[in-house]
């Protein structure tokens, strides 16, 4: 029921980062003991299917084009906010163009 005391449990003794998605309440992390989040993009989902695939998948670009976790949840959300106002799993993916408009406020 407390996502945030949950990693810091699972957190204790190990290095690194450790993070979980709450859907429509952002991600959620532990990094060098320093508990952060970042919010999720506000939308009317009208199907969520693969949303998860998405920010996975861009969540994993994010941090293999050496953004900081911080960034690439942002980037992760983005992605995956689009997607979940789309109908289809792959068919609903969005292309990085829409995913950086987004992050740009457009």
């Amino acid at each position: 029921s407390d996502p945030g005391a949950a990693l810091a449990k699972l957190a204790r003794g190990r290095a690194g980062t450790i993070g979980v998605t709450l859907g429509s309440e952002g991600f959620l992390w532990r990094e060098g003991g320093v508990e952060s989040r970042v919010s999720a993009y506000p939308i009317r989902p009208v199907d969520t299917l693969a949303a998860g695939d998405i920010w996975h998948g861009a969540f994993t670009l994010g941090l293999g084009e050496a953004r900081s976790t911080e960034d690439a949840a942002r980037f992760a959300n983005a992605a995956a906010a689009i997607k979940c106002t789309r109908f289809g799993g792959r068919r609903g993916a969005p292309t990085r163009g829409e995913v950086e408009r987004l992050m740009r406020g457009g």
